[in-house]
């Protein structure tokens, strides 16, 4: 390991065992929220080699994501709606094989396909502007607290990140919350400190940040991926 050199191409026996750390982080975090182990799936899909520019998403990728879903028939699904060149781009090419999961499923039941609900998050790399978001989640002092206290925790590997962000030099979860301020700011100017500050709602008069989501139905979601694949292809 000695010679190895940031942003080279891990051996196979280390490509293992940094995949095996991040999940077992990604354990840690779900066990942080009540979730056992038999209720995570690591899906561990084709295209991610470790290559310094990774292959685009297949079928192959799309089929155990499939899986889950056939299993689980979920009413939800959540994923990074970032786009690419936004951040690491296997945020965009996990949300293609999404896409594909999804229009597949709708092939083969299109009844359950149609009544799932798609939630696009956006964090640290890309983020959305007030008018693309659907939801804004409050959070208070207590809520970014956990976040931070959770992130610490769970991801021993990633406090310091070997490629951080061109706007802070620190752990992740510190620029998500700054991100979520920055949110929170902003519907404030809109709509008045007061809007907050004198919410009947206690959690609502709490709060100091904004997580914002984007729900899509099924052809909504589809489309917009179809399109950022369109504008990446483009690029």
């Amino acid at each position: 390991m000695s010679p190895q050199l940031d942003g080279a191409k891990d051996a196979p026996l280390l490509q293992r065992l940094k995949g095996g750390l991040r999940e077992f982080e990604a354990d840690l975090l779900w066990a942080y929220h009540g979730f056992g182990r038999n209720e995570v799936s690591h899906l561990r899909l084709g295209f991610y080699k470790g290559e310094r520019f990774t292959e685009e998403p297949t079928r192959r990728d799309a089929r155990p994501i499939l899986a889950a879903l056939e299993e689980t028939r979920p009413d939800v699904v959540t994923v990074a709606f970032d786009p690419e060149g936004s951040g690491p781009d296997t945020h965009f090419k996990v949300l293609q094989a999404v896409a594909e999961a999804l229009r597949l499923w709708r092939e083969g039941d299109p009844e359950a396909a149609r009544a799932v609900r798609v939630w696009g998050y956006r964090n640290v790399w890309f983020r959305f502007t007030v008018a693309e978001a659907t939801h804004a989640v409050a959070c208070s002092p207590a809520d970014t607290a956990a976040l931070n206290d959770s992130f610490a925790a769970c991801f021993l590997s990633q406090l310091d990140a070997s490629f951080p962000s061109p706007e802070y030099d620190g752990p992740f979860s510190h620029l998500a919350q700054m991100a979520q301020a920055r949110q929170y700011a902003e519907f404030a100017t809109l709509l008045g400190a007061d809007a907050f500050a004198a919410h009947s709602c206690r959690e609502l008069r709490a709060a100091h940040a904004l997580v914002l989501l984007r729900e899509m139905g099924l052809d909504e979601f589809l489309a917009s991926a179809r399109e950022l694949q369109r504008a990446a292809s483009a690029d």
